[in-house]
């Protein structure tokens, strides 16, 4: 099932899937709080806290995710707050 421009709360300390299904390609800008972006294959959240970088306001337009990483199977996308305050993540995929 798609998102269109959905903004998705992302509690601290803890990984939110920003996917709502298996996706090939996603949008999505941070809006609150620097994050971290996973990408798993399937809907198991990262068990580590690693993952790439985004500061607040920066974006994603129609990135693959065969961009991010060479995992077989790579379909769901995760976010984590970094430090003690929750974040938002506006996200657009199909």
């Amino acid at each position: 099932m798609a998102r269109t421009q959905e903004s998705i709360p992302c509690p601290s300390g803890m990984w939110t899937q920003i996917t709502n299904g298996d996706v090939e390609n996603i949008t999505f800008q941070v809006q609150v709080t620097d994050v971290r972006i996973a990408i798993t294959a399937g809907a198991v959240a990262p068990t580590g806290t690693d993952g790439f970088f985004y500061k607040k306001g920066w974006a994603e337009a129609r990135r693959a995710l065969t961009d991010y990483t060479a995992l077989v199977g790579a379909n769901r996308v995760w976010a984590r707050p970094i430090g003690t305050t929750g974040a938002s993540v506006l996200v657009d995929h199909v």
